[in-house]
């Protein structure tokens, strides 16, 4: 395998991955709530998803 200069290499890589031919990255937007527990949590999503809003419930 021929090492790739610098600037052909994805961060991180250490030169194992090629870049992709068509950049696939669509940009999104979102709000993050903190909730106090997981009842709250739960309340804000219900809440939500009754309103129409797409959801995804996260914990860290």
């Amino acid at each position: 395998m021929t090492p790739k200069t610098t600037s052909d290499q994805i961060p991180g890589s250490v030169g194992l991955l090629t870049p992709p031919e068509k950049d696939r990255y669509r940009e999104k937007f979102a709000v993050l709530v903190e909730c106090a527990d997981a009842a709250a949590q739960e309340a804000v999503y219900v809440e939500l998803r009754e309103r129409g809003w797409r959801c995804k419930v996260v914990t860290v």
